[in-house]
């Protein structure tokens, strides 16, 4: 009797040792999942300003690139308005020399009337 006694004490302290030693993993898992995070937020936080420094320096590559491009836009139009504008130019001498020939058999009066006509043929021709 005395021994069937003793083995379920043995039995109990083994189970009471159990739920203590689950307890203390629960603890010590706890802990550990409360370490981890406090020490992945301080790596986070370092790292942060590195993202944030990333960030901003491909901000300011769009910024420059976007510069670059407006700058290349104005330096190349005036050079295709200056292409366009010796196409004009050129076709507007053609077409004085036809009202060249015309003036000729018209009046001044009418002279004024033709050389508002090329003008308005210029100003169609850069639009």
């Amino acid at each position: 009797m005395q021994k069937i006694q003793d083995d379920n004490d043995n039995i109990l302290r083994r189970q009471d040792l159990i739920t203590l030693t689950n307890k203390t993993n629960k603890r010590i898992n706890q802990a550990l999942q409360v370490i981890t995070v406090s020490i992945m937020g301080k790596i986070m936080i370092r790292l942060l300003p590195t993202t944030n420094q990333k960030v901003n320096q491909a901000r300011k590559r769009e910024k420059q690139l976007k510069e670059d491009n407006k700058k290349r836009l104005r330096y190349d139009i005036p050079k295709y308005r200056k292409d366009r504008l010796l196409e004009t130019r050129t076709s507007s001498n053609r077409m004085t020399t036809q009202t060249t020939s015309e003036q000729s058999l018209t009046s001044t009066s009418d002279n004024k009337l033709t050389h508002k006509n090329t003008t308005k043929s210029l100003t169609f021709e850069k639009i």
